[in-house]
C-alpha cells in the first residue's frame, strides 16, 4: 500500500465569543451576547493507478512478474472544499426583587437571533500524468464539477437560514412555599413558508412546599422537605429540510432524447411539496414529588406525558396518474408517557465513617397517535403503534425425523411454509417449526396490516424499559469505595447477522456459540441445521428473513442486563503523616471499568452495543480496564 497516493484533509475551525454586562440598577441588568463560528474544511482526494499482484484474474503476468495496474477508476485528482459561517446573537434583561421580605419576583426577557451560511464546491480532472503529483494542472483527462456519483458530502451546494425569537420568563415565590414559573417564546424561522414562519410556545409551572407551612412545624425534626410539582409547556421544533416546502426542479440528462451526441438541457418535473408546512410542537406535562426526610434520606419521582404534534409524515396516498409520491404534511403524531423514581441516602456516622447509596429507575413508552396510514400497513408508522415493536412469527420448535413433510419441503405436519422459503430451500428435519397462529393451515404475513397480520404478531419491542442505575459508597478510617451498576430491566433486538445468526447471509464462519445446532445426534440443539442463505425477506422489511430465520420468538435477542460498570477503592493517608512532607493530601487509588456483566447466556453480542453499526456485532467490544493511580494535593 505504500505505493497508494493519500487523501489530504484540513479543517480549519474558529469560534469567537463575546458577553457585556450593563449593571442599570441593582435589580436591573441587561446582558448582550455574540458568539460567531467560522468553519473551513477542504478534502484533497489524490487517485492514481497502481501496480499490484492480482491473483483472481489472468490480468497480471505472474510467470514474468509483471504486476497489472489496478484502480484505473481512481486515476484522479479531485477536491471538495466547504465553509459555514454561524452568528449567535442574544440580547436580555434580568429583574430581581424582594417585597416585604416574602414575596420573591425574577423577571427575564429578551431575544435571541441566528443566521448560517454554507458553501461547498466541487472539482475533479481525470489522467493523472504522474500519481506522485497529483495536481489538477497535472491532469490530462476529462473534468467535472460535480461527483460522478451523487454524494451528500461532496456535492456542490449553498445554503442559509436564519432563526430568531422572543422570550420572557417570570418566577414568583412566596416565602419559599408557594413557587411559580411562566415561560413564553415566539420563535421564527425561515426554513418554513412566510405566512408559517412564527409560532408561540408557552409553558408554566408550579410548586408547593408543604414542609415550610406553618402547621408542618411539628415535623421539623424529621421532615427536612416535601415539595408537590406540576408543569405544562410546549417547544418548537424545525429541524426539517432547506427548501422543504418549495417545489424544486433538479437537472436530468435524458439520453433518450437526440442523437446519442448532443443531449439538450433538461430538468425533471418538481417535486411534490406542502407549501403549508410549519412547525412541529412539542407538549409536556409533568407532576412531581421531592421528598427529604432525617436529612439523609431523599426520594423525586415525575411523571410525565409528551405528544408530539404536526411531525412530518407522509401525505394521503395520491392516484398513480398524478405522477408524484403524497408530498410530507404535518400530520404526524406521537404520545410518550413515562416515569422516573430517584432514590438517595447519605449519612455520616462519625467523623471518619460516612456512606451514601444513590438509585435511579425510569421508564417510557412511546405511541402514534395519528399517521396518514389509516389501512394500517406494517413496515409504515400507523395510529396505535408502539414505537420500538418487532413483528415476527412464534416458533415451536424444530422439526425432528418423527415429524411429517411432504416430499415439496413445504408442507411440515399439514402446515403450509412455501410463503418463508425463498431460493432452493426445504424444510425437514433439524428446521425451524413455526406456530400456525390463526389456524389457517399455513404460515403467512395474511395482508400485512396490524389488523390482519396472519401468523405474524408482536414479539417484542426495541425501546429499553426499566433503565436503572445504583450507586454505592463510602469512606471508613481513610479508605474509601465507589461502585456504580447499570442496566436494563427489558429490551429485545432482531438481528440480521451472520455474527448473530449462522448462516443467515452467506457461508461465513461460525463463531463458538452456534455449535450448539441440529444433527441427528443433537436433535435438542439450540441452532437449526445448518444450511446458508437465509437474508431475502420472504415477508417484507418489518418482518425481516426467510426460511429458518424470519424474525420470531425463538431467536429474539434479550438485551436486558446488568453491569458493574465502574468500581473505585482508595485510601487517603492521614493528614498528620503527610504534612510532614508538606502535602496536603495523598490518595492512593485503583479503579476498574466493565468489571462484571450479567445477561442472557444466549446473547452472543454485547449488550450495549450499537445496533446501527454495520455487520451488527462486529465491533470492538467494551473492554475491562484496570488502572492505579496516585492524587496529590498542596
Amino acid at each position: 500500500m505504500n505505493n497508494a497516493s493519500m487523501n489530504k484533509r484540513l479543517t480549519n475551525d474558529t469560534r469567537l465569543n463575546t458577553k457585556l454586562t450593563a449593571q442599570i440598577t441593582k435589580d436591573i441588568n441587561i446582558i448582550g451576547e455574540y458568539s460567531l463560528n467560522n468553519n473551513f474544511y477542504s478534502n484533497k482526494m489524490n487517485g492514481g493507478q497502481i501496480p499490484l499482484w492480482d491473483w483472481w484474474t489472468s490480468a497480471a503476468d505472474l510467470v514474468s512478474g509483471i504486476p497489472t495496474m489496478m484502480e484505473s477508476g481512481n486515476d484522479f485528482v479531485a477536491q471538495s472544499k466547504s465553509s459555514y459561517r454561524t452568528n449567535v446573537a442574544n440580547v436580555y434583561a434580568n429583574y430581581t426583587k424582594t417585597f416585604k421580605e416574602k414575596h420573591n419576583l425574577k423577571v427575564l426577557g429578551g431575544l435571541n437571533t441566528e443566521w448560517q451560511s454554507f458553501e461547498r464546491t466541487y472539482a475533479r480532472r481525470n489522467t493523472l500524468m504522474d500519481k506522485n503529483k497529483p495536481e489538477f494542472n497535472l491532469a490530462v483527462g476529462d473534468q467535472f464539477t460535480s461527483p460522478i456519483t451523487s454524494n451528500t458530502s461532496l456535492n456542490p451546494a449553498i445554503t442559509e437560514y436564519a432563526i430568531a425569537g422572543f422570550f420572557t420568563r417570570v418566577n414568583y415565590d412566596y416565602n419559599g412555599i408557594y413557587l411559580l414559573e411562566l415561560n413564553a417564546r415566539y420563535d421564527g424561522s425561515s426554513k418554513f413558508p412566510t405566512e408559517e414562519q412564527w409560532g408561540f410556545f408557552p409553558s408554566a409551572s408550579i410548586g408547593y412546599r408543604i414542609s415550610n407551612e406553618k402547621f408542618m412545624e411539628s415535623t421539623r425534626n424529621w421532615l427536612n422537605d416535601l415539595k408537590l410539582r406540576a408543569s405544562i409547556g410546549s417547544i418548537g421544533n424545525q429541524n426539517i429540510a432547506n427548501n422543504a416546502f418549495l417545489p424544486i426542479m433538479t437537472s436530468s440528462n435524458p439520453f433518450w432524447l437526440g442523437s446519442g451526441s448532443t443531449i439538450p438541457p433538461s430538468v425533471n418535473q418538481p417535486n411534490n411539496v406542502d407549501p403549508n408546512l410549519t412547525w412541529e410542537e412539542v407538549t409536556t406535562q409533568d407532576v412531581g414529588l421531592d421528598l427529604r426526610v432525617f436529612n439523609m434520606i431523599g426520594m423525586t419521582f415525575d411523571w410525565y406525558q409528551r405528544d408530539t404534534k404536526g411531525m412530518l409524515s407522509p401525505g394521503k396516498t395520491l392516484p398513480g396518474s398524478f405522477g408524484q409520491t403524497a408530498a410530507n404534511t404535518n400530520s404526524g403524531n406521537l404520545r410518550t408517557k413515562g416515569w422516573e423514581l430517584g432514590i438517595n441516602f447519605n449519612k455520616e456516622i462519625n467523623k471518619n465513617i460516612s456512606v451514601y447509596s444513590d438509585l435511579t429507575l425510569s421508564d417510557y413508552n412511546t405511541e402514534v397517535t395519528e399517521w396518514n396510514n389509516t389501512s394500517k400497513l406494517l413496515g409504515s408508522f400507523y395510529a396505535g403503534q408502539k414505537i420500538g415493536e418487532i413483528w415476527g412469527l412464534t416458533t415451536e420448535r424444530l422439526i425432528q425425523s418423527s415429524d411429517v413433510v411432504d416430499p415439496t419441503g413445504l408442507i411440515v405436519n399439514g402446515v403450509d411454509y412455501k410463503d418463508v422459503r425463498s431460493g432452493a430451500f426445504k424444510f425437514g428435519a433439524g428446521d425451524v417449526m413455526y406456530k400456525d397462529v390463526n389456524g389457517d393451515g399455513k404460515i403467512t404475513r395474511g395482508k400485512g396490516t396490524a389488523d390482519d397480520s396472519g401468523d405474524l404478531s408482536v414479539i417484542g419491542n426495541t425501546t429499553p424499559h426499566y433503565q436503572y442505575g445504583i450507586r454505592l459508597g463510602g469512606h471508613v478510617y481513610g479508605f474509601d469505595v465507589d461502585v456504580f451498576f447499570q442496566g436494563v430491566g427489558e429490551s429485545h433486538y432482531w438481528a440480521t447477522s451472520d455474527l448473530v445468526l449462522p448462516f443467515y447471509n452467506r457461508t461465513d464462519a461460525m463463531y463458538a456459540h452456534m455449535n450448539d445446532y441440529w444433527t441427528p445426534d443433537n436433535t435438542n440443539a439450540y441452532y437449526p441445521n445448518p444450511y446458508p442463505g437465509h437474508s431475502a425477506n420472504a415477508f417484507g422489511a418489518y418482518a425481516p428473513g426467510s426460511n429458518n430465520f424470519v424474525a420470531q420468538s425463538r431467536y429474539l435477542l434479550n438485551m436486558a442486563y446488568l453491569r458493574l460498570k465502574s468500581l473505585t477503592i482508595g485510601y487517603t493517608i492521614p493528614k498528620t503523616l503527610s504534612q510532614r512532607i508538606r502535602v496536603d493530601k495523598i490518595r492512593l487509588y485503583t479503579s476498574g471499568l466493565n468489571l462484571l456483566t450479567f445477561k442472557d447466556s444466549k446473547l452472543p453480542v454485547d449488550p450495549e452495543i450499537n445496533d446501527t453499526e454495520a455487520a451488527w456485532g462486529r465491533t470492538f467490544p467494551y473492554s475491562k480496564t484496570w488502572s492505579v493511580g496516585l492524587q496529590l494535593a498542596f
